[in-house]
């Protein structure tokens, strides 16, 4: 079964500033998740699409909430 070992926040710099139409960001939010399986452990990380409102603690949130459900059998 895999166990969710941690869900952080964390603010990563941008090489320079990322330009869109609502402004410029010189860093960006990115949540990081380890997981493990008592053998093997792995680590991924994404931003949030903040087109829709939605920020990275929120993603967090859901990620804990989704484990603490119970994670599928067989997910890779």
């Amino acid at each position: 079964m895999i166990h969710l070992l941690s869900a952080t926040v964390e603010r990563w710099p941008v090489a320079g500033a990322f330009i869109i139409s609502r402004g410029a960001t010189t860093d960006v939010d990115v949540v990081v998740c380890t997981v493990g399986d008592g053998t093997y452990v792995g680590r991924g990380e994404g931003t949030a699409d903040y087109s829709d409102a939605t920020t990275a603690a929120r993603w967090r949130g859901g990620i804990r909430a989704y484990v603490r459900d119970g994670v599928p059998a067989g997910m890779t």
